[in-house]
């Protein structure tokens, strides 16, 4: 008779043996992914693509153009209203962003860059005042998209919150 409780106990027997498999497969390629270097970036201030992240130390070379791997829990953000730090600054591991100035640079306004007072939610936003000359161990950010969230709004960053060099996997057709 089909329908039995013997077949119905096997069968729920092998669908969770299935999720199980599914389940400890796709973390272990998750993790065997993150410990190679390999990130997804999700964020729209970036090209929405996976990156190959490559630890640096503290004498490797930066230089403009690059795309780094910061650290946002180390950049100051008491000028930011609390549900401002906990969306930027508060649940994020890591970021990825393109270093716009080094060390010597000086940061001026041009017509072309554009600075919001609130983002997307309504939060206001503070403006980095300009120009900015950077000094030694200080970089800029930028994003690569207009309401990317960068250095404009909060500032140069000492070189310690650059823990790595990120390079995309696939590059967006230009």
């Amino acid at each position: 008779m089909p329908g039995n409780s013997k077949d119905i106990r096997k069968s729920r027997f092998i669908t969770l043996l299935s999720c199980v498999i599914w389940f400890v497969g796709f973390y272990a390629f998750a993790g065997v992914m993150y410990f190679s270097g390999l990130r997804v970036n999700v964020t729209s201030s970036l090209p929405q693509t996976f990156w190959i992240v490559s630890e640096i130390d503290e004498i490797e070379e930066i230089n403009s153009g690059d795309y780094v791997v910061v650290n946002p829990h180390e950049i100051d953000s008491s000028d930011f209203s609390p549900s401002v730090q906990q969306r930027y600054f508060g649940d994020r591991w890591l970021f990825i962003k393109q270093i716009g100035g080094v060390p010597g640079n000086v940061v001026q306004e041009s017509c072309d860059v554009v600075v919001f007072s609130v983002d997307s939610e309504g939060n206001a936003l503070p403006k980095s005042r300009l120009p900015v000359y950077l000094n030694d161990n200080e970089y800029w950010l930028v994003s690569d998209k207009e309401r990317g969230f960068d250095s404009r709004y909060f500032g140069a960053v000492n070189r310690s919150v650059i823990k790595a060099k990120a390079f995309p996997l696939f590059k967006e057709d230009e």
